[in-house]
């Protein structure tokens, strides 16, 4: 006796709508997981093909620089774990308290081996443009930061990252992409215009 309910057509066009709008629900939640200038790199770069070269100049970075956010971003798309909020609170409050210490080595086991590094000075402060790879690597560029510097722990981007101040001036932002209970990735933003909010 044929059963009363019928298979589902694995080519209904409602089915393959509902599974587009998913599909667009699960690619926009993703790209509101990266960074402004991953994003950027990334749709510009793999969507509408723009060569780094020009992203660069929308992004303010070098075509080197622009590459590695849009490799970053790639990364991430693909399936990189969400990180743990306890486990990414304790490895920034470990990181805090190795700059705080001005203790290079104890930083550099927080890092993963090949770790990189993004600094976004926007032209203004004398710091590495281009991506700082590996982990002593990064620990010297944040040992570049002024000694007299305050580090504290603060929410930046819905996670916690780091407030570099002097006085009542804030002169960096740092964010960490924890993964596998060791810092993979660093943004370090120097940019003045863009620490205006963090004041």
């Amino acid at each position: 006796m044929p059963s009363s309910s019928t298979p589902s057509d694995p080519h209904d066009p409602l089915d393959r709508l509902t599974l587009d709008e998913s599909l667009g629900r699960l690619l926009l939640t993703t790209l509101q997981g990266l960074s402004p200038s991953e994003r950027v790199a990334f749709v510009l770069h793999d969507v509408f093909g723009v060569p780094y070269d020009s992203i660069a100049n929308v992004v303010g970075r070098t075509p080197t620089a622009s590459k590695a956010l849009a490799q970053s971003a790639r990364a991430r798309i693909r399936g990189v774990p969400t990180p743990v909020p306890a486990q990414h609170s304790e490895l920034v409050d470990a990181v805090c308290r190795a700059c705080a210490d001005r203790d290079p080595a104890a930083l550099t086991v927080l890092l993963a081996p090949g770790a990189v590094a993004l600094a976004d000075a926007g032209g203004r402060v004398r710091i590495a443009s281009e991506p700082v790879l590996g982990a002593p690597a990064i620990a010297a560029l944040l040992d570049q930061l002024p000694a007299d510097a305050v580090v504290e722990t603060r929410d930046v981007n819905g996670q916690r990252g780091l407030v570099f101040s002097r006085g009542s001036r804030v002169i960096a932002v740092a964010c960490f992409d924890v993964r596998d209970g060791l810092v993979h990735q660093v943004w370090l933003i120097l940019n003045p215009h863009k620490l205006l909010g963090f004041a």
